[in-house]
């Protein structure tokens, strides 16, 4: 489970062009594995074997290290898209995660084109810190978005 707040704001120089900046916050909503001791008991934190509603609620007050380790779990992005005509897209963002908290740490660059309904994107992630699993990674992906439909109001 996520919890995930973001806030996005566009700026309009023209009806063909828009540059959009985004921010976004994550937290994961999981037990955070407490201290154990050698005989298996623990030494700081909260057990983890709990249900799924007292993990929600739960994750906010459950490091061992306390306030400021529960600061670090969060993690943040920040980005901007530049809109051409709404068909030509270019994309750049950062994205930040704790060391201590797994060490995602990269910069992200992309282009995407719409045609009609479809969209192509394409992304290439490039990171800052040394454990990186997606090292120099390029995604591609492929969408259709269907169109709208309005509504008929039955005539009386």
């Amino acid at each position: 489970m996520n919890l995930r707040a973001g806030i996005g704001y566009s700026f309009y120089a023209d009806p063909e062009n828009r540059l959009t900046l985004l921010m976004d916050v994550n937290k994961l909503l999981v037990p955070t594995p407490p201290r154990y001791g050698t005989n298996g008991e623990i030494l700081d934190g909260k057990d983890p074997d709990r249900s799924v509603v007292s993990s929600f609620f739960g994750s906010f007050t459950d490091a061992p290290g306390g306030f400021r380790e529960e600061i670090r779990e969060f993690s943040l992005a920040a980005g901007m898209e530049y809109s051409y005509f709404n068909q030509f897209f270019f994309r750049a963002g950062y994205f930040y995660e704790n060391p201590q908290k797994g060490n995602r740490q990269h910069f992200a660059i992309g282009a995407g084109l719409r045609i009609n309904a479809f969209c192509i994107d394409m992304a290439y992630l490039a990171p800052t810190a040394d454990r990186f699993a997606l090292k120099n990674t390029a995604k591609f992906t492929i969408s259709h978005q269907a169109e709208k439909k309005r509504a008929v109001r039955p005539r009386h």
